[in-house]
């Protein structure tokens, strides 16, 4: 018997970035692949539209007719021990996937820096993670099993439906349901960290240089000041002691010393929001005396507003530039924060990082001085920066196919996997209209 978790009068879904209102939109949990594919049949003969929701996915249209929340499909599906994959569900979190797999000495290839996205949403956006030499998450799989508009389950890789594979991998969740992520993974080895600071301008120029060199990179940032936290890592020899990562540093964190941080970070926004002239003095003694690591740790899932660009490695001294005097003149970016990585090339028609090295530069400002992010968008884009689909963006399909090579063609299979539009989200309606 199928089962499911059906809420007919719900208004709200949460996901990561914020609260989701979706006017009259049925909320269903599949427990299984039987109740996905029952759930968009009865959809599409309803001509219903389909957003599927959970951590990661872009938000749901307001006239969404059906959020499909993939939350409970999880665990592994299968394991191909010659290939080097494991086959999880699509709902398997980035961060309990790879508890599963340390448990067996293994580790995913391409992981995102943030374990509280689900593997289909990391893969359906492009998020990344903070290895120099590894593509973002999208580049990094092995294969993606989508329940298509008409009901079918198609696995798709490099050998099957393959016609389907530069655009099912990151797929903006336009292309179909995600139920299976089939993920390349390595043996687990420890990351030894180093961290200082630096001068930003300074760093901008090494950049190619720490490509080459790390096996981790990351510099955060408060743009009204010259001074970056910059961590640096290597993979250890030692896999049998494992290292905390930047991405785990948030749940390891004291609570005592968080809440201190945390109240200070609140006060240095006040201010910085009513008294602009006194930011910088504020920002010079954050980065004085925050300890190591506290710039490092994620935003709060509602509290913070992100948006982040891919940018070409030689624009990126304009880009600081660009980013200490816009942040000197404008109230809202008082008190933003910016992390710096690096992201090697992919193959995935929609990715901003297609076939070149790009420098990934997300800003991140207080829930509210969300409207700031506007402005930091045209500043980006101005400067060559290509978005991150996952984060805030308001670029249209028409410019998508201006600057990225092959994004007409992944318009191409949206529209032969889903003819008539029905599986929606707010970046694919953007997008694909």
């Amino acid at each position: 018997m199928v089962s499911l978790t059906v809420s007919a009068n719900t208004s709200l879904v949460q996901q990561r970035g914020g609260d989701v209102a979706i006017a009259g939109a049925r909320t269903v949990r599949p427990a299984n692949l039987a109740a996905v594919i029952g759930e968009v049949l009865a959809a599409r003969d309803a001509g219903e539209t389909i957003a599927v929701v959970g951590a990661g996915f872009p938000a749901a249209t307001k006239k969404a007719h059906l959020a499909l929340d993939i939350s409970a499909l999880t665990g592994v599906v299968d394991t191909n021990a010659a290939a080097n994959t494991v086959t999880f569900y699509s709902g398997t979190t980035v961060r309990d996937a790879r508890e599963l797999l340390r448990k067996q000495g293994l580790d995913l290839v391409g992981s995102p820096a943030d374990g509280r996205l689900t593997l289909a949403g990391a893969a359906s956006t492009g998020a990344h993670g903070l290895n120099p030499a590894e593509p973002i998450f999208s580049g990094a799989i092995a294969g993606i099993g989508l329940v298509t508009i008409d009901g079918q389950l198609r696995n798709i890789d490099e050998r099957r439906d393959a016609q389907f594979w530069s655009a099912a991998k990151l797929s903006l969740g336009a292309l179909g349901v995600p139920v299976t992520v089939t993920v390349k993974v390595r043996p687990y080895v420890g990351l030894e960290l180093r961290q200082r600071k630096r001068n930003i301008n300074e760093l901008v120029y090494e950049l190619a240089e720490a490509r080459n060199k790390t096996d981790f990179y990351c510099v955060d940032w408060r743009p009204l000041g010259a001074e970056a936290h910059l961590t640096v890592g290597w993979y250890s020899d030692e896999s049998t002691q494992p290292a905390v990562a930047a991405e785990k540093r948030a749940e390891l964190t004291a609570a005592e010393p968080k809440r201190k941080t945390g109240r200070f970070r609140r006060f240095r926004e006040a201010v910085a929001r009513r008294l602009p002239f006194l930011a910088p003095v504020l920002t010079r003694a954050a980065n004085r005396f925050d300890r190591f690591g506290e710039q490092t740790e994620l935003p709060a899932v509602l509290d913070d507003a992100t948006t982040e660009f891919y940018i070409a490695p030689s624009r990126m001294p304009f880009v600081v530039e660009a980013l200490q005097e816009f942040a000197r003149g404008h109230r809202g970016l008082g008190s933003a924060r910016v992390r710096i990585s690096l992201v090697a090339p992919d193959n995935a028609w929609a990715s901003a990082a297609y076939r070149r090295e790009m420098v990934a530069v997300a800003v991140t400002v207080p829930a509210a001085d969300r409207a700031a992010l506007a402005e930091v968008e045209d500043l980006l884009l101005w400067l060559g920066g290509l978005p991150n689909w996952g984060r805030f963006n308001t670029v249209t399909g028409a410019e998508a196919a201006h600057v990225m090579p092959r994004f007409s063609d992944f318009l191409h299979i949206c529209h032969d996997l889903d003819p008539y539009g029905q599986m929606q989200n707010r970046v694919a309606a953007r997008l694909i209209a």
